[in-house]
């Protein structure tokens, strides 16, 4: 399993619309594969998964997305599968 953090903005304001934290399984990744592009990067299956699980849980706002992982003792004091807003983030510490 992977854990992803996923930024949400909007693409003609720039107006930030939250961040969510997403745990994704192999098999949840391996399950993306099919839908990926020839030219696709290796590990665009990990990605992938992690914006549909986003859109699964009703954690994804829409928008433009910045993804990456997240370091496993900072995730672990993370929630996931829920958009978090700018005044949960600052109360964390996290910006």
């Amino acid at each position: 399993m992977k854990t992803y953090g996923l930024e949400f903005v909007d693409p003609e304001t720039g107006q930030f619309l939250g961040v969510c934290v997403i745990d994704v399984t192999v098999e949840q990744a391996a399950d993306e594969l099919p839908s990926l592009p020839p030219q696709a990067m290796p590990g665009a299956e990990w990605l992938s998964a992690a914006v549909r699980r986003a859109w699964v849980v009703g954690a994804n706002p829409g928008g433009q997305v910045r993804i990456g992982e997240v370091d496993p003792i900072l995730a672990a004091q993370l929630p996931r599968n829920r958009l978090m807003l700018e005044p949960e983030l600052a109360e964390r510490g996290l910006i």
